[in-house]
């Protein structure tokens, strides 16, 4: 056996953590049904699962289903999924299309 620099051999002695346990920042695009109340519905969902937002963008649009862009704060990628989760159960969320991990090394908001 010939030990190499991607051995795992190398990796003794550091501790693993488990992805749902990393804080990091994400950004996320829904589609929406543009009427009253929809955003606090989503807001209520993020909130109920720790999930603090950083920034919001809503395009007008001249249909009734908008895309609505938000950028948490960094937060457990387990609050997150949780906060997915709600999400999915509110019928005026049209689709989730996108949630882009923001990896910030180090830099603050």
């Amino acid at each position: 056996h010939i030990e190499n620099e991607y051995s795992i051999g190398r990796l003794n002695g550091l501790k693993l953590i488990v992805i749902d346990e990393i804080e990091n920042s994400f950004y996320i695009r829904l589609r929406v049904n543009d009427k009253p109340g929809v955003f606090a519905k989503i807001a209520k969902a993020f909130g109920d699962n720790e999930v603090s937002i950083a920034s919001v963008i809503q395009k007008q649009r001249l249909n009734p289903v908008v895309p609505i862009f938000l950028q948490t704060h960094p937060i457990k990628e387990k609050n997150l999924k949780r906060a997915i989760a709600s999400l999915k159960e509110i019928d005026d969320v049209i689709e989730i299309k996108n949630i882009i991990r923001v990896e910030d090394f180090g830099e603050k908001f």
